[in-house]
């Protein structure tokens, strides 16, 4: 017996998803009672040209000579920020309970975990490899967090089959895209509806970058989207506690879509509507959106130039921290003691419930709190993302200022002309008071790293973890990366050196 999907979300009480349906419909050419699923146009062979093929077609379809250079140059940078990220994640405490957790579970020793003797197999090594990536909270926020979900698991790949550079640097830059084209097309994923961007979006991208990698053919590719689609998952609730959760996404979501594009390659079958159709992605996670934009320019001349994150801290507090920074750097005899109160004006964003947190009780609650992350850049360098440790969290000071730290939504502050949305007031204890417009820090998408920029950033938060010979080897390799022949050799200089 067959019955339509009317009658499915009917006999089913699915009430919230007829009315998901509906929302939908326009966008997707349904009436809101349609019968029959909707399927898409067809292509010249009669095929549903879903929106799942038309993004793998493009993938597996553009040449890395295709690519152009400024972008590759990107990315390649992208590369060595996040392989720095992850030896500065390696010192978390997160470390030790994911390493122990995958002893126990076993694998092939086949890749390499970063800042580690330990190998596992590609899936746990992508899953800790992202991780330690997201610990920080400085992983490249660009196209879904690709820098961490979609890093880890072609590294991992291309050390197991000994890809190209060439290889490893289409895969990161096309699969990417994917899930950046995704996450662009959405709306309210995190804000409104309570998902973790990266979580859900990264599984599609880290699966389009495998499947890239290792040759597939354009079904099998559609497949790893459709199984990578049913892989996306993350809640938002990590931040009002500051759980582990949001670095473990990272990880989990390259683990996943790399899982996705090897059980596509090993037979099975994933839904080709996975993005539009009325169960799918923009269904299920996204306020009504028109998925079409995912396709909108779909080639190499719309790729996109990353951004990266200075500070260990949330995407938000960026430009405030780096504001400070350069405030204590103009006044060397500034002492964070002597501050009374500190109002912070900013966008209804940086303003949000799971932004302001008084009284975090972890590192990762405190760089996701605005108030607090404000306050530790007051008293600590943060030009060392060690600095913003366990010891800050806790210390009196710190979280006595947090305290005293006034939010008030403004949406006309800060240093518009240098990509600034924030005003910090300092106010003393002597009566002076300091009014500080924020600007985009280095870095940001407004003003991106050269790969020279981006090795001083590699040298410098690394320099407390490996040493000058390890880190000048992989600097050397990733600034040669487009010659590489065999990237087995680029991973393992990754590894500990004991």
């Amino acid at each position: 017996m067959s019955i339509s999907r009317r009658d499915a979300i009917r006999l089913s009480g699915a009430g919230m998803m007829a009315l998901s349906v509906g929302r939908l419909a326009p966008s997707l050419g349904l009436e809101a009672a349609a019968g029959e699923p909707w399927r898409g146009p067809v292509d010249d062979n009669g095929k549903p040209d879903t929106l799942s093929r038309q993004l793998c077609r493009f993938v597996i379809n553009t040449k890395f000579e295709e690519l152009p250079g400024p972008v590759v140059e990107a990315w390649k940078t992208v590369t060595l920020d996040s392989i720095g990220i992850a030896f500065v994640g390696s010192k978390d405490r997160l470390t030790t309970c994911l390493s122990t957790v995958a002893h126990k579970l076993g694998g092939d020793a086949q890749c390499t975990v970063i800042n580690s003797n330990y190998r596992t197999d590609v899936a746990r090594a992508a899953w800790l490899n992202g991780t330690l990536m997201g610990t920080p909270q400085s992983d490249s926020p660009s196209n879904a967090h690709a820098a961490s979900n979609v890093v880890p698991a072609i590294m991992a790949i291309s050390e197991r089959e000994h890809l190209s550079g060439k290889a490893f640097l289409s895969a990161l830059i096309l699969g990417g895209d994917v899930g950046g084209r995704i996450e662009a097309a959405s709306v309210g994923v995190e804000t409104k509806r309570g998902f973790h961007n990266p979580a859900v979006q990264g599984p599609f991208s880290a699966a389009a970058a495998v499947g890239k990698l290792l040759n597939f053919d354009e079904n099998t590719m559609v497949n790893a989207l459709g199984i990578a689609g049913s892989s996306s998952a993350g809640l938002q609730e990590f931040a009002f506690e500051g759980a582990d959760m949001k670095a473990t996404h990272a990880g989990r979501a390259s683990q996943l879509g790399l899982e996705s594009a090897l059980l596509a390659a090993a037979g099975v079958i994933g839904p080709t509507t996975v993005l539009e159709g009325p169960f799918g992605y923009f269904n299920g996670f996204s306020l009504p959106t028109d998925p079409q934009k995912t396709v909108v320019n779909l080639n190499v001349n719309a790729l996109k130039f990353p951004g990266y994150k200075p500070f260990a801290v949330h995407s938000n507090h960026q430009q405030i921290v780096g504001t400070i920074v350069e405030f204590k750097k103009a006044h060397p005899e500034f002492k964070a003691e002597n501050v009374k109160h500190v109002t912070l004006k900013g966008p209804e964003g940086a303003m949000e419930s799971r932004h302001v947190v008084l009284e975090p009780t972890t590192v990762m609650g405190g760089k996701y709190s605005t108030p607090f992350a404000t306050s530790v850049a007051l008293f600590r360098d943060l030009m060392d993302p060690l600095n913003f440790d366990e010891a800050a969290v806790k210390d009196p000071k710190i979280r006595e200022l947090a305290k005293n730290t006034e939010l008030i939504v403004a949406n006309d502050v800060g240093d518009r002309a240098h990509g600034g949305n924030c005003e910090i007031t300092l106010e003393m204890n002597d009566g002076q008071k300091f009014v500080l417009p924020t600007k985009a820090p280095k870095g940001s998408g407004r003003d991106p790293y050269t790969f020279d920029e981006c090795e001083e950033k590699f040298r410098r938060w690394t320099k407390r973890v490996i040493g000058e010979k390890q880190q000048t080897e992989i600097v050397n390799y990733i600034r040669g990366l487009v010659d590489v022949k065999d990237m087995a050799a680029v991973v393992k200089a990754t590894a500990a050196r004991t």
